[in-house]
């Protein structure tokens, strides 16, 4: 924040970045799936994507980036990939990370992802939360069908009528 006495303070953010090296920065993740783009979906496989920038000084040496989750709401099937080095002010995208999200979730939980980018001398650390679609199923309308008075006698058949709404957000 910039400020003087009576004017308009300006405010920006700033990348601070050590003025030698390579310094790795994670733009984006995307998520791909059969279903919709950009939502993981209950029980479903996905494909995850990063993109990521070298914003130092210098070329990058191979890096490892690494794909974790500790929670255990998704099976990462290949957790690490080894990128090429990245010249300055380049931007690649890496991928993709194959995962499985577990069928038992509730609808709207959030799941961490952990990023770990790793060269022969330092080690970025990201993380980014996703949403996870899955059905929540309500209970509209129950119906006791008996002889008339709604009450499970000894020996009755009984039928019961149930209507369910999902307000979730997968089907």
């Amino acid at each position: 924040v910039v400020t003087a006495y009576n004017k308009l303070p300006y405010e920006a953010s700033i990348n601070v970045i050590a003025p030698e090296g390579a310094y790795i920065l994670m733009n984006n993740i995307s998520v791909i799936n059969s279903v919709e783009e950009d939502q993981l979906i209950f029980g479903g496989e996905a494909q995850i994507y990063v993109t990521i920038q070298n914003v130092g000084q210098d070329t990058s040496s191979a890096l490892a980036v690494t794909l974790h989750n500790n929670d255990g709401s998704i099976n990462i099937l290949n957790n690490e990939i080894i990128v090429e080095t990245i010249s300055p002010d380049i931007q690649t995208t890496i991928g993709p990370f194959e995962i499985e999200v577990n069928w038992n979730i509730e609808n709207g939980s959030e799941i961490e992802l952990q990023l770990s980018i790793e060269d022969e001398s330092q080690i970025w650390d990201y993380s980014t939360t996703r949403t996870v679609l899955s059905p929540d199923f309500q209970t509209e309308i129950m119906n006791i069908i008996d002889n008339g008075n709604g009450i499970f006698d000894p020996g009755e058949t009984v039928f019961l009528e149930v209507s369910l709404i999902n307000i979730g957000g997968a089907s």
